[in-house]
């Protein structure tokens, strides 16, 4: 039932469309915080905007827009949602013109606090910053501004530089004994990155300093105070999950040795295990804060298996016995390992160790409190802050930090009574800062007004300090509306799913009643969390549709390699994940792109068109878990079959060929003695030498830097190489010269322009992301110009510093949101998209859990997790603090991965694909099969836990559905699957690829490819004509019906007109002159021989002499030359053009009448642009062929100037003539003169009286005003 307003005198609040009746609550419910749980796809945004516009136009008590607050995640959202009331604003205008308050809120729109929760700082500050809590000294300059990442990275790293540096010459024990322990060997990078990552982890807290204070003193507690206790809570499920996995192995092998071919002797031994372990997981899954934990440890450590009777029977399968013990065996593993990390120590000697610790952490929480006040006061010093500074500052403006947290500022009970409501946008995504921020500007008790709307489900920003908790903190607090209206605080639910297909949502349901629960996913996926299909897609051809399309699963089994370390063993030890098994990403690359090639022929419903279409490859999008390794496999192969893709990719930029070349050159005009940058340059196309020829060159100096051998080369060589170092040097002095004279954007973008290198990047494959980089390069020249850093020097060292911090840029973007190109992005770049045909690639890529390696863990909740170092001994063991962190940490990393999942599978409208290079399939599914016979729709938490991929969820649950009943037969197993809730109303086609038949078929592809190729080389011709034989040579055989027309060109210049004129009866088609085009590779120009000014170059040096000469001046001799060096200093003209022109001449002009009567003109125009629209047969004299077309003529006249009876029009001429041959100057420029006179006359309407050259080669006047004979 949907539902909506009805009432006539409402109209002017109408809905934009009509609502669900959890929609219309969320919409109109007022005087309450509301928590709105909005699913993927629910529509929130629309719910967000109507309910800003019934707000501020409710007929009974309307609100102004700009007493509202809206906090959105991003700008974009910001000024999305800003265009859609604006929008809904108009149109309702339109319909109600008189109304005065929808005039009012149009008006106010503009200064509405629509904006990101940064901006809404930002705005704070600029306003309050005088009342800003600093320290001594220090003090923020309103003309502050906010440096970027990228700044903030470089200049944190310069502060902590000098910081350590100071430290050293201190000789501080305390800071040289962290050294020992938890720094480099040879670097301090790993305790810099450490204190940066403890500095970032403090800012997320509305008190830093204090909770790095908290964080040391629980390395000085007893074992009953509370931080003690809660370390020791969060080792419950560290052993409760491993716990479960283990008895999950044993039920499975339990299961197999009682079935058919099973070694039924081992089953009581198996279940007397399972039992075992069964009594120590409840006494440990019932233990609570102050719990006997020396006594439940102790259970732990006694556990023991026993000894398997002998098995005789020759009846037993041997490879289900086989199984049966692998599986016993990984229990015992578990078991074992559980042991050694927890039994080999006392809790008294845990806390002994922490104890040990304490100076060491107390030292580096004092590094960190150190860093922060230095760093701040560097920032204020160059008038700077970060984006974590508008929170912090924000939050001293709004809080009384001088009375403590419970009293506020009059700033925060102003703009309390300010904002009559409070929405915040993406709620699960915000930190404690954050919260702390909006809850002093909202009310949450009394009058309570804070909106917020989320999906909990959808919190991926973990790695930003996101802190999904808070979300579901008051999910659990607030009571649902409907159930308790009473209450202050409700909740909404909005469940309906507006974007996908059926199928889509039944699979996303069937997968995450699964593995989502409470546990480990942060929510249970029950009833109040599944999808509601919403969307009611048009009915349509069920064959080329995807209206009752499956959702695909395509797996390639690899085979593990002998000797290849297990997934858990990959997660644990691999440096970096995301560069692991290129060959599995190669395979999925080559599978997705067999699998876009057959979409083609398929239709999808066009919501802006209102019907179905044709698939385009820009509706199609691959979503990969890290773009930087895979995406440029995925380019590639696609590139092979002929998908056009894209992909953007966050680093790479500064590893561009074309960036490099570039780069290396501004090195060289900075300093010249570099001999990498010099070789680079030189062995570039810009000057394109060979080896030999830099052999050669080095021979002139085998000693000393490479630029004495090229400056020796350039005097003593007499052949080619001589000449062209030579100008090269000549060059090189220039751009030296211009560097120190002009900004760094101007130089850059002179050396695009001088060495042609900018069109040659263009010609060259790839060529319109290479251009689109080196135009990134010369935007982040004038971005960092922008800054107080200035300079190429320190530019070019700002990039250095990049490049030893690993920093990087991602590669510009060449494409707009309309290319026909399929899209690579990462899942978190999806976020908030959708796309008609996913393609979820990477389902076997390990999860990255290098961070969880580290020696010192940090968690906002427990603090510091260090290891036990000894470094005289060099020994290290975890201590409580750091098994409670690492194992919290891994807990949350795999909740994430299970939201990231979410929010990969829910982008999807019409079709969903997952694709995933597995290693040894068959292994694990025979740990899984086990689960096929549990009755519980959630899956296991110790079986969740333990998964290193997503294929270890997605697997689990396929093969409790039917369609799984594939999965199980790989393996031959002998479980049954139990239908959980009945039979699911889930489509899924499962695949199975062998990774050798992929790569026969692109083998035979390129066979073919290669057999074409071979045809076409050969000039073989088609065996046959095909289908569209005739439309081909119709359109080959076409010839233009205006052919005799075709050479008239849209526009002329008078020049190009008196050109054409001239030729007279030549032939047309000789005006384009192949003979002036020059060769298509010609070397760069700054190689190019250097002469004097030509003849045309020295008339317009005249030109611009003239047109900037001051004609209230004496203009003698004299005069002319001091006005001359002042333009050659004002750089209106360049020295070699002042040098050209004789000052005399110039002055002998204005001595004569003519000379006189400009000076005297009461009106003079000088260099004057004209544009105007002619009968072509006016023009060109071809009357009866041109009789209806026009030509669009534009040129520039010298010199205008007005006497009482009309306009002179003079044009100056450098030309060599002699005064007998006056008459050439006449014949050459009538024409060009009669149009300057036609079109003036036209344009200023008052008659042409003269029109008159004046040559400066003999100092005469040519009267053109009639036409010679």
């Amino acid at each position: 039932m949907k539902y909506g307003m009805k009432s006539e005198e409402k109209g002017r609040t109408k809905p934009m469309a009509n609502w669900t009746r959890e929609q219309e609550t969320a919409i109109t419910l007022k005087d309450k915080s509301l928590l709105v749980s909005a699913a993927a796809g629910a529509g929130k945004t629309a719910v967000l905007v109507e309910r800003i516009i019934r707000r501020i136009l409710d007929p009974e008590k309307p609100v102004d827009v700009d007493r509202i607050l809206v906090v959105t995640f991003t700008n974009a959202a910001a000024h999305e949602m800003k265009e859609r009331i604006a929008r809904e604003l108009m149109a309702r205008n339109r319909e109600f013109p008189q109304d005065r308050n929808l005039q009012r809120q149009l008006l106010l729109l503009g200064r509405a606090a629509i904006s990101t929760l940064h901006s809404f700082c930002l705005e704070l500050i600029r306003q309050n910053y005088f009342l800003l809590t600093l320290p001594e000294g220090l003090a923020l300059d309103p003309r502050f501004r906010i440096c970027d990442d990228t700044e903030a990275v470089l200049l944190k790293m310069e502060v902590l530089d000098n910081i350590f540096e100071d430290k050293y010459n201190e000789e501080d024990a305390g800071f040289l004994k962290l050294v020992d322990c938890f720094g480099g060997e040879r670097e301090d990078k790993i305790l810099q990155d450490l204190v940066l990552n403890l500095y970032e982890y403090s800012r997320s807290h509305p008190k830093p300093s204090q909770w790095l204070e908290k964080v040391t003193l629980a390395f000085h507690a007893k074992l009953e105070d509370n931080s003690i206790q809660n370390m020791f809570l969060n080792l419950k499920d560290s052993i409760i999950l491993p716990l479960e996995e283990a008895i999950i192995n044993l039920g499975e092998a339990e299961l197999l040795a009682s079935g058919r071919g099973g070694p039924s002797v081992y089953v009581d031994s198996l279940r007397l295990e399972k039992d075992l372990l069964q009594q120590t997981l409840t006494m440990f899954v019932g233990a609570d804060q102050g719990a006997p934990w020396q006594h439940l440890l102790n259970s732990l450590g006694e556990l023991k298996f026993t000894k398997l009777k002998p098995c005789r029977d020759i009846d037993v399968d041997d490879d289900i016995k086989k199984d049966v013990t692998d599986l016993r065996n990984g229990a015992k593993e578990i078991v074992k390992k559980l042991q050694k990390e927890f039994c080999a120590r006392t809790p008294q000697e845990f806390l002994e160790d922490m104890r040990q610790m304490y100076p060491l952490m107390e030292a580096l929480c004092v590094l960190v409190k150190d860093f922060a006040q230095e760093y701040l006061k560097v920032k204020l010093q160059q008038n700077k802050v970060d984006f974590a500074d508008l929170e912090h500052f924000a939050l001293d403006l709004l809080r009384n930090t001088k009375s403590g947290p419970s009293e506020t500022f009059s700033l925060a009970k102003r703009l309390r009574e300010r904002y009559i409501e409070v929405m915040i946008d993406e709620y699960q995504d915000i930190n404690n800062v954050q919260e702390a921020i909006l809850q002093l500007v909202g009310r949450e008790s009394e009058e309570a007004n804070i909106f917020m709307v989320g999906d909990v489900k959808q919190s991926i920003y973990r790695f930003r300090l996101a802190d999904p908790g808070l979300f579901m903190a008051k999910y659990e607090q607030y009571a649902e509306y409907g159930k308790d209206d009473r209450s202050r605080t409700n909740k909404i639910i909005l469940a309906r799913n507006f974007r996908s297909r059926e199928n889509i949502v039944n699979g996303v349901n069937f997968v995450f009643r699964q593995v989502m629960g409470a546990r480990l996913g942060g929510i249970t996926y029950n009833s109040d969390a599944e999808l509601v299909y919403g969307a009611g897609y048009p009915p349509a051809d069920e064959d080329t549709t995807f209206q009752t399309a499956a959702i695909e699963v395509h797996l390639i089994e690899r085979k593990k390699e002998i000797g290849e370390p297990s997934d858990a063993d990959d997660m644990e030890d691999n440096e970096d994940n995301d560069g692991e098994d290129l060959d599995a990403q190669q395979l999925e690359a080559r599978l997705t792109g067999k699998l876009l090639s057959q979409l083609m022929e398929k239709q999808i419903w066009d919501k802006e068109v209102g019907s179905y279409r044709s698939v385009q490859y820009s509706d199609i999008v691959i979503l990969l878990r890290s773009v930087k390794s895979c995406a440029p496999l995925f380019l590639e192969e696609f590139r092979q079959v002929g998908i056009p893709a894209y992909a953007e990719v966050g680093t790479g930029y500064l590893e561009a060929q074309e960036v490099q070349i570039i780069l290396a050159l501004l090195k060289v005009i900075d300093n010249p003695h570099q001999d990498i940058p010099l070789v680079a340059v030189l062995r570039s196309p810009l000057i394109g030498l060979t080896a030999e020829e830099l052999a050669e060159l080095r021979g002139y100096r085998t000693k000393g830097c490479f630029y004495n051998a090229l400056r020796l080369t350039a005097r003593c060589d007499r052949g080619r190489l001589g000449q062209e170092m030579k100008a090269f040097l000549k060059r090189l002095r220039y751009w030296r010269t211009f560097s120190r004279r002009h900004s760094l954007v101007e130089l850059v973008w002179l050396l695009f322009r001088q060495t042609g290198y900018y069109d040659y990047a263009g010609a060259l494959p790839g060529g319109r992301q290479r251009q689109a980089n080196l135009r990134a390069l010369h935007d982040r020249a004038k971005q960092y110009e922008a800054t107080a850093m200035k300079g190429l020097f320190k530019f070019l060292r700002f990039l250095e510093k990049l490049e030893e911090k690993n920093q990087d840029f991602g590669t510009a973007r060449p494409l707009g949101e309309k290319e026909n190109v399929v899209r690579i992005m990462s899942i978190h770049k999806s976020k908030g998209l959708e796309f008609p045909i996913v393609v979820l690639a990477g389902l076997g890529k390990l999860f990255n859990q290098q961070d969880l390696r580290e020696d010192i863990l940090i968690d906002k909740d427990l603090g510091l997790g260090p290891v036990w170092v000894d470094y005289k001994k060099r020994l290290k063991y975890p201590t409580l603090a750091r098994i409670a962190v690492k194992n919290k940490l891994k807990r949350e990393l795999l909740a994430e991965e299970i939201r990231i999942l979410y929010v990969a599978m829910t982008r999807a409208r019409e079709a969903l694909f997952m694709v995933g290079a597995i290693k040894d399939i068959s292994k694990k599914i025979k740990k899984w099969q086990y689960v096929a016979s549990l009755q519980e729709w959630e899956l296991p938490t110790g079986l969740l836990g333990s998964a290193t991929c997503l294929w270890d969820w997605l697997g689990p649950c396929l093969i409790r559905h039917s369609s799984g009943q594939a999965i199980l037969d790989l393996v031959e197993s002998k479980v049954v699957p139990v239908k959980v809730m009945g039979e699911d109303a889930s489509l899924w086609n499962i695949n199975f690829w062998d990774s050798l038949s992929l790569l026969k078929s692109a083998e035979k592809g390129q066979e073919e490819q290669e057999k074409s190729l071979a045809q076409i080389v050969a000039l073989l011709p088609l065996e046959e004509k095909g289908e569209y034989h005739e439309l081909v040579e119709y359109r080959l055989g076409w010839q233009y019906p205006h052919l005799h027309i075709a050479d008239i060109p849209a526009k002329l210049s008078v020049t190009e007109i008196k050109h054409r004129l001239q030729r007279g009866s030549q032939d047309e088609s000789s005006s384009q002159s192949f003979s002036s085009w020059r060769e298509f590779s010609a070397r760069p120009k700054f190689l190019q021989e250097e002469r004097g000014l030509s003849s045309e170059e020295r008339g317009s040096a005249f030109h611009l002499i003239m047109r900037h000469l001051d004609l209230s001046a004496s203009l003698t001799g004299e005069n002319i030359k001091e006005q001359v060096e002042q333009m050659i200093e004002k750089e209106i003209i360049s020295p070699a053009q002042g040098e050209s022109v004789s000052n005399q001449d110039i002055a002998a002009f204005f001595q004569t009448s003519l000379g006189e009567r400009l000076k005297n003109g009461s009106e003079v125009m000088r260099e004057v642009p004209f544009t105007i629209l002619l009968p072509a047969a006016q023009v060109l004299g071809k009357q009866g062929v041109y009789e209806q077309e026009k030509i669009l003529v534009q040129g520039t006249i010298d010199c205008i100037f007005a006497e009482e009876d009309g306009y002179v029009l003079l044009d100056y001429k450098t030309d060599y003539v002699t005064k007998e041959k006056l008459y050439i100057l006449k014949e050459r420029y009538q024409v060009q003169m009669d149009l300057y006179s036609l079109a003036v006359e036209e344009i200023l309407q008052k008659p042409v009286k003269e029109k008159l050259l004046y040559s400066f080669t003999i100092g005469e006047v040519v009267d053109l005003g009639k036409r010679l004979a």
